[in-house]
């Protein structure tokens, strides 16, 4: 999905050129893998504002919260995890 040399991309590619940089980013790629998860995934609900979770979606059926980091410790030094909301 992603490419080290822009100069050598196959006529076929779909991706990005360069590793995410954003959360955005993150999300579509996430979009892009959705057709290969064994799981089934409805994405329902997005916030805007910095709020816990980025995004609601239904995962087999069930409403669960997703959050989309860049770097997945970044998960922790946001305190994602200390959340309220979080099932453990």
């Amino acid at each position: 999905m992603m490419v080290r040399n822009p100069e050598k991309v196959d006529k076929g590619f779909r991706g990005f050129l360069h590793p995410p940089a954003l959360e955005s980013e993150v999300l579509v790629i996430f979009g892009m893998l959705l057709p290969y998860l064994d799981d089934q995934f409805v994405l329902d609900e997005f916030n805007s504002s910095p709020a816990f979770p980025d995004c609601f979606a239904r995962r087999n059926g069930k409403r669960i919260g997703i959050e989309f980091e860049v770097y997945s410790k970044n998960f922790f030094a946001h305190k994602h995890h200390m959340d309220q909301n979080i099932s453990k």
